[in-house]
Parts: C-alpha cells; sequence; structure tokens
C-alpha cells in the first residue's frame, strides 16, 4: 500500500513540475512577443521621429544656402532686359554731291538701321566651373555698369551651377564672368572682345539703287531692299536705261545724273534719293 501511495505521489510531482515547466515556456513566449511588439512600436516612433528631423533639418539648409547666396558679394538678380539696340538713320549720298562709283557699289541707299552689341570668344576659356567655347555671343542684357550676353555655348562641369548669362563689366573689360542661376559670378580672362553688327532682331530697312555695268548706251541698275539685315527678293529688279535718250535716270523716286560711265565704273550726280 505503501508503494502504491509513493508511486502516486511521484507521478503527481511530476505532472506538477510538467504543468509548472508548461507554464514558464508559455510565459516566456509571451514576453517574446511583447518585447517584439514594443520594440516594433519604438522602432516606427523613432523612425517617425528621424524623418521629420531629417527633412526639418534639410528644409533649413536649403533655407541656409539661400541666405548665405543672397549675403555674399557679387550675388544679385540678373536681369535680362535684351540687347542694347542703336538706331541710325541712312541717306547717302548727300543731293548735289558727285559721286564715282564701281560695278557692284551702292549708287544711293536710304533707311534705318539697328545695331546691336555682340561679345565674339576668339579662344576657348578653359576654367574649373565653366568652358566658353570660341563663338558669338548675343546680347540678352545691360545696365549701367555691365553687359550681359547669352550662355549659349558655355558648357558647365558637374559640381557648377547652371548659367544663365555671360557678364563683362563695363569698367573692367579685362574679365569674362560666367553667371549662374544664384547670381554668383565666376570670372576668367581670356581671348575675346565686344563688337558691334547689324541687328537681326530689330526693325532695319533699307532701299539702295546698284550699278551694275554697261552696255552700248545702256546702263544696267539694280533695285535691292533689305529688312532686318536681310534681303527681300520679291522687290528686286533690275532695269536697264538708254543713256542715248536721257542721261538722268530714276527709281521709286530716286533719281541721279549720269556724268560718265563705262563697264567698270560710273560718275555720277545724285539729284533725289528715295522719298
Amino acid at each position: 500500500m505503501t508503494d502504491i501511495l509513493s508511486l502516486i505521489s511521484s507521478a503527481a510531482t511530476a505532472v506538477g513540475v510538467f504543468l509548472a515547466a508548461w507554464q514558464l515556456l508559455l510565459a516566456q513566449k509571451q514576453n517574446v512577443i511583447n518585447f517584439e511588439d514594443l520594440f516594433a512600436r519604438e522602432y516606427r516612433t523613432l523612425v517617425s521621429e528621424v524623418g521629420v528631423i531629417i527633412m526639418a533639418w534639410g528644409c533649413s539648409v536649403r533655407i541656409l544656402v539661400i541666405c548665405v547666396a543672397a549675403l555674399l558679394p557679387g550675388c544679385a538678380t540678373i536681369v535680362l532686359n535684351g540687347a542694347e539696340t542703336k538706331m541710325i538713320k541712312v541717306d547717302q549720298p548727300q543731293v548735289g554731291e558727285v559721286v564715282t562709283a564701281y560695278v557692284g557699289d551702292q549708287l544711293v541707299q536710304k533707311g534705318e538701321i539697328v545695331e546691336e552689341k555682340v561679345l565674339r570668344v576668339n579662344a576657348l576659356i578653359d576654367g574649373v566651373l565653366y568652358d566658353v567655347a570660341p563663338g558669338v555671343y548675343s546680347q540678352v542684357g545691360h545696365s549701367e555698369t555691365h553687359n550681359l550676353f547669352s550662355p549659349n555655348g558655355v558648357v558647365s562641369s558637374a559640381f557648377a551651377d547652371p548659367p544663365v548669362a555671360l557678364k563683362l563689366l563695363k569698367a573692367d573689360s579685362s574679365k569674362l564672368c560666367v553667371v549662374s542661376v544664384y547670381g554668383n559670378p565666376i570670372c576668367y580672362k581670356g581671348d575675346f572682345e565686344v563688337e558691334t553688327r547689324l541687328s537681326e532682331r530689330g526693325t532695319s530697312f533699307q532701299q539702295t539703287l546698284i550699278y551694275s555695268g554697261r552696255i552700248g548706251n545702256r546702263i544696267n541698275i539694280g533695285y535691292r531692299e533689305f529688312s532686318n539685315n536681310f534681303a527681300r527678293p520679291a522687290f528686286n529688279n533690275d532695269v536697264e536705261y538708254d543713256l542715248s535718250t536721257s542721261n538722268v535716270i530714276g527709281y521709286k523716286g530716286a533719281q541721279i545724273e549720269v556724268i560718265n560711265a563705262d563697264n567698270s565704273s560710273i560718275k555720277y550726280r545724285v539729284l533725289k534719293n528715295f522719298p
């Protein structure tokens, strides 16, 4: 009987130990689950806060860069107000003037021409941030202190801001500056010069008579029109005049008196220019 009771007691003890171990295992698993949930929540919170900090820091850096750029010497708003053009009236030769011209020369001309400045770069300007290729750069802005020219033809390095203009000071034209979109000038010495040429963007208009030579008693005169430095072929005309009939010739209101003419030159007096 005693043996049976001892066996039952041992079995009960074993069952109790098994149940206790099972409870400990369940408790451990629950603790792991609780830890993982807590860790995940803390991680999500941390990532969210760090993201906000990074965004705020990034915005602050951008604002700081903009503010510093605005305070740097030479940083300024670039005003692209177009080319500085000059209108010139053409009316020559003067009425009554005796002139000698040759085949292909203009006998009379009248109209208005528009001139503008351009920048001619004669040799490559090889800079650290920018390269300025040889060529002609049209004017895109001007002020009392400087002229601005188109940046077309400027090659930027990987670390350079995009260029918006080429800047040349009127007081010191020894350096050509590449101006970025932030207004920062990077200046280089080089082989360049400012020239004046007929503008293709203005409102130029010219009329002219051209001497084309003499055959027998007849002389050949060509009429040409130009608009904005381009010929207007639709208005071109070539006319023959018989000097045995009259030595005064005219076209569209312009008149000249032929004093002497041969196949290479003509001597004449201007009676009237174009109206």
